[in-house]
């Protein structure tokens, strides 16, 4: 008599058996998220988002008259300075997600490498 489960099994068995282990869990990933959320979950999480637009809005209103006065930016090229974070990103993303996929295959050196260099700038600052 065998004992059979995911990790002890006999030759074929083992596949079936994580296979049908695996859907299992999959379908109760989805039945989690297909549970509605209570009023205080939705509270909370509308109290989190509003923290965050809140203090998105302050950025947003406190930046323009600081690159207007501490650089001596002109009204004008304001805008061009607001596009530069999304074309950038909309060019630099794609370009290092394919770049860590081609050489590594991985992104964790690229992430390691990111978040020292987050870390250096901010210490710089």
């Amino acid at each position: 008599m065998y004992i059979t489960n995911a990790r002890t099994s006999s030759i074929g068995e083992g596949e079936d058996s994580d296979v049908e282990e695996s859907e299992k869990r999959d379908e109760e990933a989805l039945d989690l998220l297909n549970e509605p959320l209570s009023k205080k979950s939705i509270v909370m999480l509308c109290c989190g988002f509003s923290c965050f637009q809140q203090a998105w809005a302050v950025k947003n209103t406190l930046t323009t008259p600081l690159f207007k006065s501490l650089y001596g930016l002109r009204t004008e090229y304001v805008g061009y300075v607001w596009i530069a974070g999304p074309v950038s990103g909309l060019v630099v993303q794609p370009l290092l997600g394919r770049l860590s996929d081609v050489k590594g295959g991985r992104r964790r050196p690229l992430l390691v490498f990111g978040v020292s260099f987050m870390i250096f700038d901010a210490w710089l600052t």
